[in-house]
C-alpha cells in the first residue's frame, strides 16, 4: 500500500477490507486533465476531468500547498456519471505567491488515491518594489 506525506497530512492510498484485514484490488480513479484559470473576482478556478466516472468516489478533496503548508481547501461531491468537476479557491484568491493544487479522491469504502497531476497559480504583488526597500 503506497503511503503520502504533505507535510502534517499523511494520506495512504488502497482499499482495505477491514473484516479480514487484506488489501483489496480495486481500480483506482486519475486525472486527466487538470486546469486552472483566474475568474473576475482573482480566484483560482480549477477544472478537471475524472478517468472513468466511477461510482466509487465518494468525494474529490482539494488540497493546496502555499507558503510550505500543505493543507484541504474544500470538497466536491462526486456525482455518479459525471467526469468533469470544478472548485473556485476563495480562501487563498486574496494571497501573494505560489499555490500548488492537487485532487485527492475520497473512495466510499474509506481509501483515498492522490492525483499525481498538480497546477500552479502565482499571485504576484501589486506594490512597487520602492515602497517595500
Amino acid at each position: 500500500m503506497a503511503s503520502y506525506t504533505y507535510d502534517a497530512l499523511q494520506f495512504e492510498q488502497g482499499a482495505v477490507d477491514t473484516k479480514a484485514g487484506n488489501t483489496v484490488a480495486r481500480q483506482t480513479a486519475y486525472v486527466k486533465t487538470f486546469t486552472v484559470t483566474i475568474n473576475s473576482l482573482g480566484e483560482a478556478v480549477l477544472r478537471w476531468s475524472v478517468s472513468d466516472p466511477s461510482d466509487d468516489i465518494e468525494t474529490c478533496l482539494i488540497v493546496a500547498q502555499f507558503n510550505g503548508v500543505t493543507a484541504p481547501l474544500g470538497a466536491v461531491p462526486a456525482r455518479p456519471g459525471y467526469s468533469n468537476y470544478e472548485f473556485a479557491d476563495h480562501v487563498l484568491n486574496a494571497y501573494v505567491g505560489k499555490k500548488i493544487y492537487r485532487i485527492v479522491f475520497v473512495y466510499y469504502d474509506g481509501s483515498i488515491s492522490v492525483s499525481d497531476k498538480h497546477v500552479v497559480t502565482v499571485k504576484n504583488s501589486n506594490i512597487p518594489l520602492r515602497y517595500l526597500k
